[in-house]
């Protein structure tokens, strides 16, 4: 976990998003939880068009394969990362489209 925003979550994530990723890592990070593994893969993605999600204006469903990394505390393994199908959800902030929702369920199946 951090504390603070990392530069790439900065640039790619805004409003309350961003707020409740922090919130998330931030717990990580107080607990002292870690991830470990090989970084997620992208298997997938595809546009979700019409989808909307408050202010949104782009919308994609991206698959990605975590299951080789996983929450470490000290050396318990706290949970094992899985397949995950999220929806995403983009709007233009600071000039830049930037994730402001995302929808997601662990162990489902998706192209790998």
């Amino acid at each position: 976990g951090v504390s603070e925003p990392t530069t790439e979550l900065s640039a790619t994530a805004s409003g309350e998003f961003l707020a409740d990723a922090m919130v998330f890592f931030s717990d990580l990070a107080e607990r002292g939880i870690r991830a470990k593994g090989e970084d997620p893969l992208i298997a997938s993605v595809g546009r979700l068009p019409g989808r909307k999600k408050g202010d949104s204006t782009v919308a994609i469903v991206v698959c990605t394969d975590s299951r080789l990394w996983g929450y470490y505390q000290g050396r318990k393994r706290l949970w094992q990362g899985s397949l995950g199908l999220d929806e995403v959800y983009f709007a233009r902030a600071d000039g830049v489209l930037r994730i402001v929702g995302a929808d997601g369920k662990d162990g489902t199946e998706c192209d790998v």
